[in-house]
């Protein structure tokens, strides 16, 4: 009975690991939490546990905080929890925010990786919580194609999908083959910025890599276009004119959207085109202009449709 018991408390140690702290002289996992300001300086980590167990960083499952990291971190600021093979097989990481470290379960996973590598650049000396989150965001609407848990009801794709993301499910845009290319570039140690950019946004690797610092520079387009169109609009006209804000680093090759299903197209001149039947009342998508030296930003489009009275009143 004694030994039972003891499996019994073994299993819950690994089901929920950052609820104990375990260390022994024999190779296990080492979990980590920093502050994600002082990434790249030197430091002591604001957590740092061991565990003791046979798998290796890809099928450890999910993890929870315990009481007394929940007492160490802040709502309002993000964290970088790394998860290191002592056996050097790999290393992975996941940004998350206080205020979800405080309540929910999480998986670090190659998918958390990429979103990390991603974001390397707006933290330490660089630190920007707004534009981190904001890049989270948009690296989790990329790649997630359907939710596969739903929290506090939310069913819009947000970052919390990349840190709940299980092996195998079926709800990224990209095959789970792909992924586990990555993982074994992380069991080597060769992941780097390209291959999770090239993963996300399935383009070259940008020249010129944005960091918070500039942001004083104005984008190339406004970041937001609500625009209303009649229904009877017919196909091939042109609907709107994007204007740029400045002139970029070279001219704008091609807008690359977010949707392939759309009735919409976007000249490399930034004319919207009507292109197909309309056949909802909003759409709402995103766009990209990509620059020689891919320098771009991400527009947000909300077209709502209006319909025609007889007497030639839109219905808004």
């Amino acid at each position: 009975m004694h030994i039972k018991l003891n499996s019994v408390r073994l299993l819950l140690l690994v089901v929920f690991i950052l609820c104990s702290n375990v260390y022994a002289n024999i190779k296990g996992i080492k979990i980590e939490t920093i502050d994600a300001q002082k990434y790249g300086t030197v430091h002591i980590p604001l957590i740092s546990k061991r565990i003791d167990i046979n798998r290796d960083i890809f099928h450890i499952g999910q993890l929870v905080s315990s009481k007394s990291t929940k007492a160490l971190i802040k709502n309002e600021k993000y964290y970088i929890v790394s998860m290191e093979d002592a056996s050097s097989r790999g290393k992975l990481h996941a940004v998350i925010k206080g205020e979800y470290l405080q309540r929910y379960p999480y998986n670090i996973t190659i998918l958390s990786e990429i979103a990390y590598q991603l974001s390397r650049n707006l933290m330490g000396e660089n630190y920007d919580e707004k534009a981190l989150s904001k890049n989270l965001e948009r690296i989790a609407t990329n790649v997630i194609r359907r939710k596969g848990f739903v929290l506090d009801n939310h069913t819009k794709i947000a970052y919390s999908d990349i840190l709940l993301y299980e092996r195998n499910t079926k709800v990224l845009y990209k095959s789970s083959d792909a992924l586990r290319m990555l993982e074994e570039k992380v069991k080597q140690n060769r992941l780097s910025y390209k291959d999770a950019y090239d993963f996300v946004y399935g383009k070259s690797y940008p020249k010129k890599v944005l960091t918070s610092k500039s942001k004083k520079l104005k984008p190339l387009y406004r970041l937001v276009a609500l625009f209303h169109i009649s229904k009877n609009t017919k196909i091939n006209t042109e609907i709107l004119k994007l204007k740029p804000l400045r002139e970029g680093s070279s001219p704008v090759e091609k807008f690359v959207l977010s949707k392939q299903d759309l009735p919409f197209r976007i000249t490399k001149e930034g004319s919207v085109i009507l292109a197909g039947l309309l056949r909802k009342k909003v759409y709402d998508f995103e766009a990209v202009a990509h620059t020689k030296d891919d320098e771009s930003n991400v527009i947000s489009f909300t077209v709502i449709v209006d319909e025609v009275h007889e007497d030639g009143f839109y219905k808004l």
